[in-house]
């Protein structure tokens, strides 16, 4: 059995049908001069039983994927060009990535919301590169090079540029082997000072706040966003497309005071990035929601900050860049255990206050 793809660019039409049968005949006169002593192309067409021609299609990247409890998967979410096998590869990476946040998260909004967060912008900017012709773009240089032909690839494309090509290709499709074996979680367990011993925690943390405050107003800048301040920059991060939270929920979930959430949400309305409703027959209890706009502030947000990080790290080498992608899980892990550390330690206070042994 032999199955071969030929392409051929052209101007397409608005037919989107992958079972297309077409008469060989004119498929056999586009490769009539590709007869080669170990391979007679247009003799390999001409005897084919069936040839299907499949339109070279995708759609837009859409800004929004989860709507309440629902949200998409595969080419629902992200079409795409069929280049580098990303039909089904993304899709199962997709349904990996959505499994771990319904098996971890605290309820099903919050899971819906963190698998479109990991999954969109790396979809997103990968619907974007197979329009570049993704890992294909090879034979593109390889023509523009040498139009004539060649007897060696590398003496076209070298072979450490090809190799990046791959690379890069893997990288942004989230083929690359460090990326695919790493675990997507760490075992539970608390971080001590002993777990710390191999590394360098001083230097760890004087890097993250000025690397955080840099990408911040870097991002502000390219993006021409607001300033917003970093207490609401939160308090909008913790409610993501279709996720309501009572203050007291944000107040827990962020580490801050009760009156503390209640005045940035005071001044956050007024500057229409939440709403705050009563609920209809409790009077205790007000529901906040994100605005659309501020929902569309921080879209451009996520994307210029991608795209910042992405143009920081071609400036690093492949395997400097390899060692980035595969610590990406532990730097989660090592948030989250902080995370519960904060957690932890304003329980205690919270348990040991004068106000509550006083009582």
């Amino acid at each position: 059995m032999v199955n071969f793809i030929a392409e051929r660019r052209g101007v397409g039409d608005e037919t989107v049908d992958w079972n297309h049968a077409v008469n060989p005949a004119p498929i056999v006169e586009l490769f009539r001069d590709w007869r080669f002593d170990w391979l007679d192309v247009p003799g390999v067409i001409a005897a084919a039983d069936e040839i299907l021609e499949y339109p070279m299609v995708d759609r837009d990247p859409i800004p929004r994927w989860t709507f309440g409890r629902t949200t998409l998967l595969g080419d629902a979410a992200h079409a795409m060009y069929p280049n580098g096998s990303n039909g089904a590869s993304q899709a199962i990476l997709d349904a990996r990535t959505l499994a771990l946040h319904l098996a971890t998260a605290a309820d099903a909004p919050t899971a819906l919301a963190a698998y479109e967060e990991a999954r969109r912008p790396a979809t997103t900017a990968l619907v974007l590169s197979n329009r570049q012709q993704g890992p294909e773009k090879v034979m593109l240089l390889a023509r523009e090079r040498a139009p004539e032909g060649f007897a060696d690839i590398e003496d076209v494309i070298p072979s450490d540029e090809l190799a990046e090509i791959a690379a890069g290709y893997k990288r942004a499709a989230g083929f690359l082997p460090e990326i695919l074996n790493a675990p997507l979680t760490h075992p539970a367990g608390p971080m001590t000072a002993e777990s710390l011993d191999d590394v360098d925690a001083a230097r760890l943390a004087a890097v993250i706040s000025p690397l955080r405050r840099t990408l911040l107003s870097a991002t502000r800048a390219s993006a021409h966003l607001p300033d917003i301040p970093d207490a609401q920059i939160e308090i909008v991060r913790a409610l993501p497309r279709g996720v309501t939270r009572t203050p007291g929920e944000l107040a827990e979930l962020l580490g801050l005071g009760r009156s503390t959430v209640s005045n940035l949400l005071t001044l956050m309305e007024e500057r229409g990035l939440v709403q705050r409703r009563a609920v209809p027959g409790d009077r205790r209890r007000v529901d906040v929601t994100a605005t659309a706009k501020a929902l569309g502030l921080f879209e451009r947000f996520d994307a210029a900050s991608a795209a910042l990080v992405a143009g920081g790290a071609q400036r690093l080498d492949a395997g400097e860049r390899a060692v980035l992608t595969a610590a990406l899980p532990v730097l989660e892990r090592l948030r989250d255990a902080l995370d519960e550390e904060r957690r932890a330690t304003a329980s205690r206070t919270s348990t040991h206050s004068p106000r509550k042994e006083a009582e």
